[in-house]
């Protein structure tokens, strides 16, 4: 393969210095293509991990290194990685995903917590799962400290209710956990696959000698304490991260927003760029460069333009359409159905959001559950005095708005209830060969486009939950993220998202 000159002097540099590698990688710029060929250099008998975060990636990584010969050379997720720490260490686990929460949960003793027994269910349920998002949070923050855990929780965009009853079962459920890890069989779910490891100090047996790490920008706290196992086996060389601080967009699922400058304060390590895309063309780079400035490319022409609903009729297949939220999706596919064009929303449940807020009226009929739901926000409204309440009207609004769209656009029936509404939108959501794909700006990262369409991007970035230097910086990003999936067009998409006149 010919390299650019930035992948020369990364190659150069990883051939011929005694050093860790930080690469600094834009969109297009050839990430994975660099990766694989620093693998191709790696001399025989060496054993080379990559490290990516989903099995997807990895399944294709792994088929990329069969094509290319490559010996020695395994790419796995982080989370394959963390239970095979396990087995190698000795430890007995029984894996039980969401089941060691609620098992864990439901043995609390309540008694002392009248406050909480005397709670209506629904209100219950809410406690339950904001001891659940804590739950999670603390061990991908390795922390206990509430103060720590709530603080995290609102950078990453998350609801964190405060309450003494909440303190007091926090303090439970911490005690309750710490048995469970010290039982002889340890019930484990997905985040113990990577907390357990760090928790126990384990010993990597696996002779891995150079590391190489994916969407290095992702990494949360206990990702970073995790390869840490690994590059302290006496047989580990060199590690070189990939990524770009600029697509950090992942701070709701615990990655930190300084990651890769932590990869930098690792020892011995070079930072270098891979600054030359190889997607984008002049046009599309221009607007990025408005973003943030740096990122380069010989490939001439592209177009950034505006669009009307008007111009939904020609918007071709294999398109790209996002939101930086999901209702407007909904409200756009329903749209584009109606012009027969073929689409999906991308996602395992896009409806998410909306069947979180409507889980109480499932066999209420749709105005009533909307009006209900509607004011409940409008009681919300004149307390949004701190951010968690702030943050609820933002996720109840975007459910809300879905279901009307739904509504609005599928026309069951006056019989037909909320549930009917919910399962006939699954059927929406199948992917399909040349389908106009539509996704949220989260969910698109790593896909390309030749014509890319964001809907309403002065309506909603940046989001108006967004509080904070921490929050703003990642609308920026999305916004960064949505543009740079531009092969050659970018349209900003403007669209009624109101009630058809």
């Amino acid at each position: 393969m010919k390299l650019s000159k930035r992948q020369e002097d990364i190659a150069k540099t990883f051939r011929e210095k005694d050093c860790n590698l930080v690469i600094k990688a834009g969109p297009g710029s050839g990430k994975s293509t660099t990766l694989l060929y620093l693998a191709s250099q790696v001399e025989f008998g060496k054993q080379t991990l990559m490290i990516a975060f989903n099995n997807g990636i990895v399944a294709d990584l792994n088929e990329k290194i069969s094509n290319k010969g490559l010996f020695g050379v395994q790419a796995k997720t982080l989370h394959s990685l963390g239970l095979r720490l396990l087995i190698d260490n000795g430890v007995k686990y029984k894996l039980v995903k969401d089941k060691k929460f609620y098992d864990l949960f439901n043995s609390l003793d309540t008694s002392e917590t009248e406050s909480y027994k005397g709670l209506a269910r629904k209100e219950q349920l809410k406690i339950m799962f904001a001891i659940k998002d804590l739950d999670n949070f603390s061990r991908l923050f390795l922390s206990n400290n509430l103060e720590i855990i709530r603080a995290a929780l609102l950078e990453s965009g998350n609801i964190p209710i405060q309450s003494q009853i909440i303190d007091a079962l926090w303090k439970s459920f911490i005690e309750a956990r710490e048995v469970g890890y010290n039982k002889d069989i340890i019930n484990i779910d997905f985040t113990d696959m990577l907390y357990l490891p760090v928790r126990l100090k384990l010993s990597c047996r696996d002779s891995y000698n150079y590391i190489f790490a994916d969407e290095a920008q992702d990494f949360s706290k206990l990702h970073h304490k995790l390869l840490r196992i690994f590059i302290g086996n006496s047989s580990f060389e060199k590690f070189v991260a990939v990524g770009d601080s600029r697509q950090s967009i992942n701070s709701f699922a615990g990655a930190l927003s300084d990651s890769m400058d932590l990869f930098n304060n690792y020892e011995n390590t070079v930072e270098l760029p891979l600054d030359e895309t190889f997607r984008c063309p002049s046009a599309i780079c221009q607007v990025l460069w408005d973003i943030y400035p740096g990122l380069k490319t010989r490939k001439k022409g592209g177009n950034v333009t505006t669009v009307d609903e008007e111009d939904l009729s020609t918007i071709k297949p294999n398109s790209m359409i996002l939101c930086r939220n999901t209702a407007p999706l909904i409200k756009v596919m329903l749209k584009l159905g109606a012009l027969n064009k073929n689409c999906h929303i991308k996602g395992d449940d896009p409806l998410a959001s909306c069947r979180s807020v409507f889980k109480d009226y499932l066999w209420k009929s749709p105005s009533e559950a909307i009006n209900s739901v509607q004011r409940q926000l409008n009681l919300l409204s004149t307390r949004m005095n701190n951010d968690s309440s702030r943050i609820e009207f933002y996720i109840k609004t975007d459910g809300l708005e879905a279901m009307k769209y739904l509504v609005e656009g599928l026309q069951l029936g006056y019989r037909s209830k909320v549930k009917d509404y919910l399962d006939k939108a699954k059927s929406l959501f199948t992917p399909k060969p040349n389908n106009i794909i539509l996704s949220t700006i989260h969910k698109s990262k790593g896909l390309e486009s030749k014509d890319v369409y964001l809907i309403n991007k002065k309506e909603f970035m940046p989001s108006k939950m967004a509080k904070g230097d921490s929050a703003m910086i990642q609308e920026t990003n999305l916004l960064w993220v949505a543009v740079s999936r531009a092969q050659e067009n970018f349209y900003y998409l403007n669209i009624n998202l109101r009630e058809d006149k």
